[in-house]
């Protein structure tokens, strides 16, 4: 491969490893399988700005991490829309291999076992297992917006909100492919992934207890209130796509 002499990306001429003027990596090799493996791991598990790290933070002190990105402090984390997205695409590889045919609605929902609820629910895992990743990705603006309208007065704009909860949301998909592994082994463990639904509500009302201003008990119940809200919209999304299906089925 010859010398590089200008970024490829925005014509500069070249100085260093980066392009000064808008910050692309000079790529000194022809792209191959080991450079695209390599540039991954680095983009995971880099010491500085990888996933892995941002995963910790964000598991003993997500406030930091999203003040930190919101106020301009970028370089020091992955980026909250790939880091959702990479998330996304692992969790959805997981829940490809649970039966889903094999799991009685009931059992995913806590829904009473009758004949209207097993056919809403039946629709809801259809439109689940086909579209999983982007379901999980069009629940952030939703996610984006209940943040926004309850911490309103936190001074953050919708834009910031949509970061915070890529950020925030990211990890909770994290959780929940945790969650899933044990049914990929047998559907009949689905009851347990109530333990993680909690571990869900509990990671929220910590989280948003830390970024919002608010202390003590008028904190801890502005959160939980957002959790309520977040979740009732949550079924009104769902109920919305499950009716929709029906219509285009």
């Amino acid at each position: 491969m010859t010398m590089q002499k200008e970024c490829y990306n925005c014509g500069e001429t070249l100085k260093g490893e980066f392009c000064h003027a808008c910050g692309q990596k000079v790529r000194k090799e022809r792209l191959s399988v080991k450079y695209l493996l390599t540039d991954f791991f680095s983009n995971v598990f880099n010491a500085e700005r990888g996933a892995i790290p941002t995963t910790l933070l964000l598991l003993k002190s997500p406030e930091v991490v999203v003040k930190d990105f919101i106020r301009g402090k970028t370089q020091s984390y992955v980026n909250p829309f790939k880091y959702v997205f990479f998330l996304a695409t692992l969790s959805a590889i997981a829940a490809s291999f649970i039966d889903f045919e094999a799991l009685k609605p009931s059992q995913m929902f806590n829904t009473p076992s009758n004949p209207e609820s097993e056919e809403m629910g039946k629709n809801i895992i259809d439109i689940l297992r086909q579209y999983f990743t982007a379901i999980q990705l069009l629940i952030v603006p939703l996610y984006a917006w209940v943040s926004y309208r309850v911490y309103k007065k936190e001074g953050y704009n919708y834009a910031e909100h949509v970061a915070m909860v890529c950020y925030l949301s990211g990890f909770m998909t994290l959780i929940s492919t945790i969650g899933m592994l044990p049914f990929t082994i047998s559907v009949d463990l689905m009851p347990y992934y109530n333990t993680f639904n909690l571990l869900f509500n509990i990671y929220f009302v910590f989280a948003y207890y830390r970024i919002g201003s608010k202390k003590g008990l008028l904190g801890i119940l502005k959160a939980v209130w957002f959790v309520v809200l977040f979740y009732l919209l949550l079924v009104l999304f769902f109920a919305s796509l499950g009716f929709i299906w029906v219509l285009v089925k």
